[in-house]
């Protein structure tokens, strides 16, 4: 999943790179396996520190409101060029993919995702469902009722919904 990760988003960025002068800077260069691993984590701090939604330069501030992880680890101008480069999918072919499934950015992440998630289950499942808001006349949502779905006899995973 991470190698499909970093070579989807090593496009982006050379892509990005054509719009600079400068395009020997570090953040414009490609990355790596581990870098996306390192820049993974710090999306998980900023979810652990709840500052999801602030700005960049009130998260890599100096003057002790920062986050000292974060300057610790890479550059302000990295991180805000993997948000703007880290892609998913492959750009040139989304096109033709759309037609066929709205959800084409993810879903090839998404299947990946769900395949190496496969497990048997125990005959002490606890199974519990979540509902998801609903807007009829929105093309957006697509799901009323999210959750696992499993046999009750065999215990076997049968997809996620």
């Amino acid at each position: 999943m991470l190698e499909s990760l970093v070579q989807f988003t090593n496009q982006k960025v050379s892509f990005y790179r054509t719009k600079f002068k400068n395009t020997t800077k570090a953040e414009l260069c490609d990355t790596n396996v581990n870098e996306i691993k390192v820049f993974i984590g710090l999306m998980y701090y900023s979810s652990v520190f709840k500052c999801n939604d602030a700005y960049l330069h009130t998260i890599f501030a100096t003057n002790g409101t920062g986050r000292e992880i974060f300057r610790c680890v890479m550059s302000k101008w990295c991180f805000s060029c993997w948000i703007n480069c880290l892609r998913f999918d492959d750009s040139t072919t989304r096109e033709e993919r759309l037609k066929d499934d709205k959800l084409a950015p993810i879903s090839d992440m998404f299947d990946k995702f769900i395949s190496n998630s496969q497990y048997t289950t125990g005959p002490y499942l606890c199974i519990d469902e979540m509902l998801l808001p609903f807007r009829e006349n929105e093309e957006s949502k697509f799901f009323i009722e999210y959750g696992k779905r499993f046999s009750a006899e065999s215990y076997e995973n049968q997809g996620i919904q």
